[in-house]
């Protein structure tokens, strides 16, 4: 009798096991399926975290926050898109920051750093809507749209290169920037173009006296090498 009912018993348990395991065994891949792609989800988010990082620091400028020369293309691409679309101008301006040398030469290079981010903030402050970018060393460049008239844009312009004053301990070092800018309300300005007719226009501003604000001016072109005699006196370091 006992193998009688042992028989059935034994084949339900057979048939059961035959379900059981298999489904088992597909629980058991679900499962390490699920956490593996858990784990990968977890090492891309990770990995375009990084890259966003490593983005972020190739196109800011540790010292001033400014986006740096790497970012310059992206930056004058965004403000284009709102020049197009609202039929607005688009400005390059050129900074160049007069006395920085003579900060580093007769205090330390520290201390220049410290007024260039001084400078930094004074700009912003002045043209918060900007794009402010650092080219490198006293170089900075400032892209923004306008639907301003010349004459305003000018007076805006000019409030950045008013002398200021920075402060280095009990002393006050005055600081004064040449500024040269160019607008156009062209479609599709290319960016070298602006960059090279603001730059004329801030090297004449140097050249002028500096602390002075300029717009290019349409037909200038770069001067030519002098090639005659300095009067005595004359120093070449002085118009750098």
């Amino acid at each position: 009798i006992d193998s009688l009912v042992a028989a059935p018993i034994s084949a339900s348990w057979s048939i059961s096991a035959s379900l059981i395991i298999p489904l088992s065994v597909a629980a058991t891949i679900i499962y390490v399926i699920d956490r593996l792609l858990t784990v990968y989800e977890l090492n891309q988010a990770q990995l375009i975290d990084g890259l966003k990082k490593l983005d972020a620091l190739a196109s800011t400028d540790p010292l001033t926050g400014f986006a740096s020369r790497a970012a310059l293309k992206r930056e004058f691409e965004d403000h284009r898109k709102v020049d197009n679309s609202a039929q607005k101008k688009i400005l390059v301006a050129l900074i160049d920051v007069d006395n920085i040398k003579g900060i580093n030469t007769f205090f330390r290079h520290s201390v220049g750093d410290d007024a260039l981010t001084f400078v930094a903030h004074h700009i912003q402050t002045v043209v918060p809507d900007a794009s402010h970018v650092r080219l490198g060393g006293d170089e900075f460049l400032l892209i923004m749209t306008s639907n301003h008239n010349d004459a305003a844009i000018a007076s805006q312009l000019r409030r950045i290169t008013h002398e200021v004053e920075f402060k280095f301990g009990e002393q006050s070092i005055p600081v004064s920037m040449s500024l040269g800018y160019s607008t156009s309300s062209a479609p599709g300005a290319p960016l070298s173009k602006l960059i090279a007719e603001a730059d004329l226009a801030m090297r004449k501003a140097k050249r002028l006296g500096k602390s002075i604000t300029l717009g290019y001016v349409k037909g200038e072109s770069v001067p030519q090498a002098f090639e005659g005699v300095l009067p005595g006196g004359m120093n070449l370091a002085l118009t750098d």
